[in-house]
């Protein structure tokens, strides 16, 4: 696997991040009538849907992750509170220590040391405390939960631990079925528009969870045709199926045609997605098993 070191202009920029990061952080309590806590405003998600998912065919691992790293550094510079943003850095710095990239292990290394500084130093600020909590998954889990807890515990508004904790609760090291779904329903209810929630509703085997969160869902899906929302009709079929017996499949085939026809109807040709998802559609429509 390709890989070399940052250049002293990367590096220049990644201190400017953590400066950024150990200065920008919003007060505690002023975070809730900043932002929408639930969903980006729109101009990060525009630049957020510009950061690439996967490499593209000329390009090596290192390519690819010098390219997604360095856009979301520049993010950072100009939004340095935004958790979406720092989610979604964290994540990237996280996948390329995983993939052996050099330079991402001692990135990730300083950001933990400027996170935990950044948390010491504001015990009471929740923000703080949830971006070093989802730093320290994987590396440290059982702390990242009481800092989740803490921060949940010091402001109650704010959604995104209870999402995190409704995954780690759902993993099989620290499965706790309650748990997920107490945390999950929380955040559904603080955040019924977010997507992020219902993707673990999948992993639930309660009937009336199941056929409430596909409901709400397809609600939410009506509205919306971008590509997250397009992707979540994959989620949208798979819990309407699974709330229905199998006497009731084909009823459910039904709705997942109807639901193609407006798909199509929108002709997003420029959206790699939108082909994802009608193939996902008709092997569902297609399928009598």
């Amino acid at each position: 696997m390709s890989g070399k070191y940052p250049s002293t202009k990367d590096c220049r920029l990644l201190w400017c991040v953590l400066a950024a990061l150990l200065q920008g952080f919003i007060p505690a309590g002023d975070w809730a009538q900043t932002y929408d806590a639930c969903r980006p405003e729109p101009p990060v998600k525009a630049a957020l849907d510009q950061v690439p998912d996967n490499p593209s065919p000329l390009q090596t691992d290192w390519q690819y992750f010098e390219q997604k790293l360095s856009m979301l550094r520049h993010l950072l510079q100009q939004y340095p509170n935004d958790v979406f943003v720092l989610r979604t850095y964290i994540d990237s710095l996280r996948a390329a220590v995983s993939f052996h990239i050099a330079g991402a292990e001692a990135e990730h290394g300083k950001l933990v040391e400027e996170l935990r500084s950044r948390h010491e130093k504001n015990l009471d600020d929740p923000l703080s405390s949830s971006v070093y909590a989802y730093l320290l998954i994987e590396h440290d889990t059982p702390q990242a939960i009481k800092l989740f807890e803490s921060a949940l515990a010091k402001e109650p508004r704010f959604p995104w631990p209870h999402n995190v904790l409704a995954r780690i609760y759902v993993s099989p090291n620290f499965l706790n079925r309650d748990q997920a779904a107490s945390h999950l329903k929380a955040f559904l209810n603080l955040c019924p528009e977010s997507l992020e929630g219902y993707s673990l509703l999948r992993g639930f085997d309660d009937k009336e969870i199941t056929q409430q969160g596909a409901a709400r869902l397809r609600a939410v899906l009506q509205s919306r045709s971008g590509p997250d929302a397009l992707v979540a009709y994959s989620t949208l079929w798979s819990l309407e199926f699974k709330a229905h017996p199998p006497a009731e499949y084909d009823l459910v085939r039904k709705q997942v045609g109807e639901d193609l026809k407006r798909l199509r109807a929108l002709n997003l040709q420029e959206i790699r997605q939108w082909y994802q998802t009608l193939e996902v559609g008709y092997n569902l429509v297609n399928n009598k098993n």
